[in-house]
């Protein structure tokens, strides 16, 4: 298989944020989107959007406590189309929530510029 872009490319940097050319888009270095396996999600889906945003905020603020990840490295709690969140995490960070039972996958944030 080949791609139609160049996967090789310099880091560019746009409002301070560097990025990484990868495949379709831009890797955000140090920010990930995790989901979380549904069994570990204490949401339900038949609350309205807020309430279901609100409770996945508090089991990801949960998750990362556990760690000692910082509440202020959260971007973004999914709920409703996944169960997960977009975070911002060291190495040391990755590798300790990576290998919670309740983590599904974990992969690079990007951009699409």
């Amino acid at each position: 298989m080949f791609a139609c872009q160049p996967q090789d490319e310099a880091l560019i940097t746009q409002d301070a944020v560097e990025f990484i050319k990868y495949q379709n888009g831009y890797i955000i270095p140090g920010k990930y989107i995790v989901s979380l396996n549904p069994t570990a999600i204490n949401s339900r889906k038949d609350m309205n959007y807020d309430a279901v945003q609100d409770s996945m905020r508090k089991s990801v603020t949960s998750l990362l406590a556990n760690y000692r990840i910082s509440e202020e490295k959260l971007s973004y709690a999914y709920g409703n189309a996944i169960g997960g969140f977009a975070a911002e995490l060291s190495d040391e960070d990755f590798q300790s929530i990576s290998k919670d039972p309740s983590v599904k996958l974990i992969e690079p944030d990007s951009s699409l510029l």
